[in-house]
Order: C-alpha cells, then sequence, then structure tokens
C-alpha cells in the first residue's frame, strides 16, 4: 500500500515538472496557426517545421478587383491550391504598392 502511494507521489512530480518544463520552454513569439482551405496558412511569418518550397504566385489588383484583406488572401490560397496541389502550407506576404505574393510549401 504504502509502495502504491509513494509511486503515485513520484509519478504525479513527474508529471508536474514536465508540464513546467513544458511552458517555461515556449516563446512569446509561438503560436497555433489556422487552416484554410486545407492549408496551413502563414502571414508575414514561417513554419518552425522543417519545409519545402514548392513555388510561388503572386496577386496584383492592378485597378481591377478588390485589395481588401480576405479577398486578396482568398485569391493567393486558389492560386496556390490549383498550381501547387501537394502543398501543405502557404506563407503570405502583403506589399503596400507592389503585388502581393503566397509561397507554398511541403512539410518534411
Amino acid at each position: 500500500m504504502k509502495k502504491g502511494i509513494i509511486y503515485a507521489a513520484i509519478a504525479i512530480a513527474f508529471v508536474s515538472l514536465s508540464a513546467f518544463s513544458v511552458q517555461q520552454s515556449l516563446k512569446k513569439s509561438y503560436a497555433e496557426v489556422n487552416q484554410q482551405k486545407g492549408f496551413y496558412i502563414f502571414v508575414d511569418s514561417k513554419p518552425l517545421t522543417e519545409f519545402e518550397y514548392l513555388g510561388e504566385v503572386t496577386a496584383s489588383t492592378g485597378g481591377f478587383g478588390s485589395s481588401q484583406y480576405t479577398d486578396v488572401k482568398n485569391r493567393l490560397i486558389d492560386k496556390c491550391a490549383k498550381e501547387y496541389p501537394k502543398a501543405d502550407a502557404i506563407i503570405l506576404h502583403f506589399i503596400t504598392g507592389s503585388k502581393d505574393r503566397a509561397e507554398a510549401i511541403r512539410f518534411r
């Protein structure tokens, strides 16, 4: 009976220390990335996981269409999905006064 209590106390202490260690190793810049249309979407950021660069697409309003964030984002995602169907994620770059672009990537 005493051994069971001791083992349980050791297990609880181990789990508590492990959780504390994980919490201490997190950086302020870590985040959970949202998915849209089956892709992980990174905006002006990049994944920490190793990845392979597949290619890039651009979008420009050129006076036609909408320059709203959501519209441009959806246009870039759709273009990536069409040109790079094996992509796992998209890194979006919005550039004032220039073409916005998206990099299609696949995780290793």
